[in-house]
């Protein structure tokens, strides 16, 4: 009788557990592949504020997204890549990121990188930038969506300020480091300023990869101007006002939406205080969406988000809405989707994806005051 008992408790055991491993075999199934989502910037690079900002904007909207079941109840999965600032390199990760089956890349993320997302964009890899404002990309049926305006916005708000305030004697200082972006302004400048009553008294184009930063300040100095144009990187930007405003500390500094991150404080100090510059627009009334993600990111990492990490909050969002609402998650299908939908809720502004993947957001002007980038409003 005992051994009848030990036997029938030997084959119930055997069956839970048989149960047992076909239902983790069912529910293991039953599990969703995550989507691969990478990210590639100049991590490494001298750049390397942009790139770290930009995806701490990223990483904090995915965890929201994971937290509250993902896309279509896919979780996301993100692979960051460092291109070190190298095209060769860009292009190394673009092909390692198919072998990863990765198929959707938010960046690369200046514009002297937008050759290597030309020539990688395809059916099989999709590119949402962030950052790369470049006019070269514009109008053109590929898979590069946008979240910044055009750069050359900036020179039409900058030169319309300066009619206004009279900035007059000027000096245009420009990184052809980065010449996709900043040539475009540079010129722009110039030929804005040739059709008004405002004189440009020399153009400075530097290479901050070999040039010496006071050498490039001798050769503004030479010029002996009122007024100063920096289309350059926040750290440059703010060595040079450094070392330009000790000679004349009544230069007027001016410089664009590149060097509007915390390098630019805590390199500039004191200089820098009161500068202009042409950054990206945020409303006068700060949305609830956009202070709970400035509060959350700034407990997170514990630093406030900076304009790029807005733009790649946004430039994330526009990947998700159209993952959400594609028929398949294939870069042809996601990109329709994200045409189809068009209107975009940022955390500033709302804005339009056109057909080419290009937006109608907007610049203003900002000062720097007390650590601050406060905007300009009442000037016109």
């Amino acid at each position: 009788m005992n051994s009848l008992l030990s036997m029938t408790r030997i084959i119930r055991q055997k069956f839970m557990f048989v149960i047992c491993v076909l239902l983790f075999v069912v529910l293991s199934g039953c599990a969703k592949e995550p989507i691969k989502i990478g990210f590639i910037g100049e991590i490494s690079s001298g750049n390397s504020q942009v790139a770290i900002d930009a995806r701490n904007g990223i990483e904090y909207y995915f965890n929201e997204v994971n937290e509250n079941g993902g896309i279509n109840g896919r979780q996301i999965e993100f692979i960051v890549k460092d291109n070190q600032g190298e095209h060769d390199t860009a292009l190394l990760m673009h092909e390692e990121f198919l072998e990863e089956d990765v198929h959707f890349v938010i960046g690369d993320l200046l514009s002297q990188m937008v050759d290597s997302i030309i020539e990688s964009n395809s059916d099989e890899l999709m590119f949402i930038t962030p950052t790369i404002s470049t006019d070269a990309i514009s109008g053109y049926d590929d898979f590069i969506i946008r979240t910044i305006p055009i750069s050359t916005r900036q020179a039409d708000i900058f030169c319309e300020y300066a009619e206004v305030t009279g900035i007059d004697d000027l000096v245009v200082v420009y990184d052809v480091m980065n010449a996709a972006y900043t040539e475009s302004i540079a010129k722009r400048v110039e030929l804005l300023y040739a059709e008004s009553e405002l004189t440009i008294k020399g153009m400075v184009p530097y290479d901050s990869r070999v040039d010496d930063l006071m050498e490039v300040v001798n050769k503004i100095e030479e010029y002996n101007p009122k007024n100063v144009f920096m289309i350059s990187v926040a750290i440059d930007t703010a060595i040079m006002v450094q070392m330009a405003k000790k000679n004349n500390p009544e230069l007027g500094i001016y410089s664009v939406a590149w060097a509007m991150t915390n390098d630019l404080i805590q390199n500039g100090g004191k200089y820098v205080d009161e500068a202009v510059f042409v950054g990206i627009y945020f409303p006068e009334v700060y949305s609830n969406e956009y202070n709970e993600f400035s509060e959350g990111f700034n407990n997170y990492y514990g630093s406030k988000p900076s304009f790029i990490s807005v733009l790649a909050y946004d430039a994330a969002t526009v990947l998700v809405k159209g993952l959400e609402n594609a028929e398949e998650t294939t870069p042809m299908a996601v990109k329709q989707s994200i045409i189809e939908i068009k209107q975009y809720k940022g955390l500033q502004e709302t804005f339009n994806i056109d057909k080419f993947g290009d937006n109608n957001k907007q610049y203003m002007m900002y000062i720097l005051e007390n650590n601050e980038f406060v905007p300009l409003r009442e000037w016109k």
